[in-house]
């Protein structure tokens, strides 16, 4: 009988252990606000269709269901983060994702949805937003 040992990778060039382990608190936070019921995993669902302030309750956003154009405010980066939001523009007009107060979103001021159908998973390090 012989003992198979796995081999244990060294932590990739670049990857410093403090974001390992903000990545996994991360992801503790994430489960956390999860909620198993009986046919799997559910969500928080905020159906919008005039400009909106995201809440940390939300999971996911879904604007629009005509020709509106308006626009989403994330909540403030500090108080959410870990929390991963995904935005979906179902409708035919413009949706328009808005940082809190001077927060960025992938080092811009905003990012726009201008294709029905067109989505973002966005994520909060805390202080900033990542376009995931």
């Amino acid at each position: 009988m012989s003992i198979i040992t796995p081999e244990i990778p060294s932590m990739p060039q670049g990857l410093r252990s403090e974001d390992v382990e903000r990545l996994l608190i991360s992801i503790r936070e994430d489960l956390r606000q999860l909620s198993l019921g009986e046919k799997g995993f559910r969500v928080n669902i905020a159906a919008k269709t005039a400009a909106y302030t995201i809440s940390v309750t939300d999971d996911v956003i879904l604007c629009g269901a005509g020709n509106q154009t308006f626009t989403v405010t994330l909540p403030a980066a500090s108080g959410a983060t870990g929390k991963v939001y995904h935005i979906k523009n179902v409708g035919t007009g413009t949706i328009t994702v808005d940082g809190n107060g001077s927060e960025t979103i992938d080092g811009g001021i905003t990012a726009i949805l201008t294709v029905q159908y067109e989505s973002i998973t966005i994520l909060s390090e805390g202080s900033e937003w990542f376009i995931l």
